[in-house]
């Protein structure tokens, strides 16, 4: 059996081109030995059957017919024929013609891209319109290539019909992208801005809505981390070159402000170790003495349980409300305590509200109330860093103060 094979470039093609070819045979010639089965059964069942003469040898005439009939339509499968026309079969080739290397579809990908691709390289070389289809099948394998195999010999009379045959048979398999799959889309949490940008843009190239520049970056925006999205929705930037570029910096910046706060807050809490593992010199405040209280600095049995902010509020202290604001800022003046840090940071300069607490820097209870603060000094006094020196209400000293020549004192953290 002969083998027509299409002009190939390398070895390699024709073996590959031979190899498919065999599979087909192959495939063909167990379909020829079925159909021989078949008509062996209706041999024989002819040969059963009773009747004259001249109806057997019809039948056995009708059986060759059909079996005939069967071989002539196999024989196309056995022998290889050209799908395509003989005029186009003498299309001679411009001298000095190159055949160029294709790119190769498998019948998976997209038909329309690759017949653009193959179009665009056979004008390359110097070829088009009819001349295609005889370099068509250079561009097939796998699945493509039996297609092409398996047309009708002599059914393709120009180019236009082969790639509408082409295009009738091979779908695009791309997805479409919804625009509520883009809005969907966000950033991940260790994700790069400029890789999210890259991964956004891909994603809208595939969507079936057109979208301007503008329109895109703006949707790309509302999908970045917050930080990103609140600074740049005020820059509004208008390409993605300068998308990416803005998030970059922006995202840099804040990554360098992290680190910095991180080596701020570890040199913060080596210097209070340090500071904890100091020797202080306790430091003498003088208050009077509230008349209904006993000097006592030690704590009774009833400290040792949890109190109600009633209790806590209505604690009795060996000092009066209206020194506390004197003896708060002589412990910070000299580096005895620090103050903790603020929870609502807007409030933290109305000083002249009523309910302003000094050492808290929030409304909500004045200075004199603050049993945390007063807390505070009672433990600093337990602890022996500073010195109360209480004094009767008849004294001349109405506001507690620090004695300055005792200052040499190492700041602690206050518990």
């Amino acid at each position: 059996m002969q083998v027509m094979v299409i002009g190939v470039t390398t070895v390699e093609e024709q073996v590959t081109h031979i190899a498919q070819l065999a599979e087909t045979v192959e495939k063909l010639q167990k379909t020829i030995e079925e159909k021989d089965m078949e008509i062996a059964v209706l041999m024989e069942k002819l040969e059963i059957q009773h009747g004259d003469d001249s109806e057997k040898a019809t039948s056995r005439q009708d059986c060759q017919h059909n079996q005939s009939s069967i071989w002539r339509s196999l024989s196309r499968y056995v022998t290889y024929s050209k799908p395509y026309t003989k005029r186009l079969d003498n299309l001679r080739m411009p001298t000095g013609y190159q055949p160029p290397k294709f790119q190769q579809f498998d019948g998976k990908g997209k038909p329309k891209q690759h017949i653009a691709h193959f179009i665009e390289t056979c004008n390359s070389a110097g070829t088009d319109g009819d001349y295609l289809v005889k370099q068509f099948v250079r561009s097939l394998q796998g699945t493509a290539f039996e297609w092409f195999t398996e047309l009708e010999p002599e059914s393709i009379d120009s180019w236009e019909q082969m790639e509408k045959e082409f295009l009738n048979r091979f779908f695009s398999t791309r997805r479409i992208v919804s625009m509520l799959e883009l809005t969907n889309t966000k950033q991940q949490n260790d994700e790069r801005a400029v890789e999210f940008i890259n991964r956004w843009r891909a994603l809208s190239l595939d969507c079936k809505d057109r979208l301007s520049e503008l329109s895109a970056v703006e949707m790309c925006i509302q999908g970045m981390h917050w930080d990103l999205l609140y600074i740049l929705q005020g820059i509004k930037p208008r390409t993605f070159e300068e998308l990416a570029t803005r998030a970059h910096d922006m995202e840099f910046s804040i990554a360098s402000h992290s680190r910095r706060k991180d080596e701020i807050v570890e040199s913060h809490n080596q210097k209070r170790v340090m500071e904890s593992l100091a020797i202080t010199t306790p430091v003498k405040i003088t208050a009077r003495v509230k008349s209904n209280n006993q000097n006592k600095l030690e704590p009774t049995h009833d400290q040792t349980r949890q109190r109600t902010l009633r209790e806590l509020e209505a604690k009795i202290y060996p000092f009066p409300d209206s020194d506390v604001v004197d003896m708060v800022e002589n412990l910070l003046q000299n580096k005895i305590i620090k103050l903790p840090y603020c929870k609502r940071p807007e409030e933290m300069h109305r000083i002249n509200d009523p309910k302003y607490c000094k050492y808290h820097r929030v409304i909500g209870h004045p200075t004199e109330k603050c049993f945390v603060l007063k807390d505070l000094i009672m433990k600093l006094a337990q602890q022996g860093k500073i010195c109360l020196d209480i004094e009767d209400d008849v004294a001349q000293s109405n506001h507690a103060a620090i004695i300055f020549d005792q200052l040499e004192v190492v700041s602690s953290t206050p518990l």
